[in-house]
């Protein structure tokens, strides 16, 4: 996943080498995962800028919710809600995340997308 700020230009995005899906019959379900990413391009046009925050609790490392998007980490870590708003709530699985965005915050996105890696 990866999303752009509508303001800022900020590149952020995660990764789950899971499929993306609700992962139980509640809407706030976890999947464990000791490889998941969480990644920021503070220079978008610099693939070199790259920070990567891994995950340190790997029993939250994702979750889906079908009526909004991904989200990382139990303290809702990095989400992606309704009408395109990416918000940061707690920092706990992805404790490198606050060396680029702070709890509390929410981005308006100006898009995000989803995609699927496919090994052949």
């Amino acid at each position: 996943m990866i999303s752009k700020s509508k303001y800022n230009d900020k590149l952020i995005g995660g990764y789950n080498p899971l499929n993306l899906k609700a992962y139980g019959s509640g809407i706030d379900t976890w999947t464990e995962c000791s490889d998941s990413f969480i990644f920021h391009f503070p220079i978008p046009d610099s693939i070199n800028s790259a920070q990567i925050a891994r995950v340190k609790d790997p029993q939250y490392a994702v979750s889906y919710r079908t009526n909004a998007g991904p989200s990382f980490g139990s303290g809702w870590d990095l989400t992606i809600e309704i009408g395109k708003v990416m918000r940061c709530n707690l920092i706990s699985s992805y404790p490198g995340i606050s060396d680029f965005i702070t709890a509390g915050t929410t981005l308006s996105l100006d898009e995000y997308e989803i995609f699927k890696v496919v090994k052949k």
